[in-house]
């Protein structure tokens, strides 16, 4: 591999690393559509189908998915905020 190369994975890690972690009024915090795990302290992505600070919020209809950023094409009862359509 060549040296750009590393040196631009590397620099898009810490990209990535700083969206993990935001500054709030009392320090350190996850950012949006991040959540503090429990067990090893760090910023984790939301789960798929919520959002929010701390993951609190569950993907809104017609939202679902990764960050809530695909669309339903079902009606809103047959709509799983994880996986879209849910066959009932």
């Amino acid at each position: 591999m060549s040296i750009t190369f590393l040196t631009l994975l590397l620099a898009c890690s810490e990209v990535v690393k700083l969206q993990e972690t935001c500054v709030g009024e009392h320090g350190e915090i996850c950012c949006e559509g991040y959540r503090l795990d429990a067990v090893t302290f760090k910023c984790v992505k939301c789960d798929v189908g919520y959002w929010g600070s701390n993951c609190e919020i569950r993907c809104p209809f017609p939202t679902y998915g990764d960050a809530c950023q695909q669309l339903c094409d079902c009606e809103e009862r047959r709509c799983n905020s994880a996986h879209g359509i849910s066959f009932l």
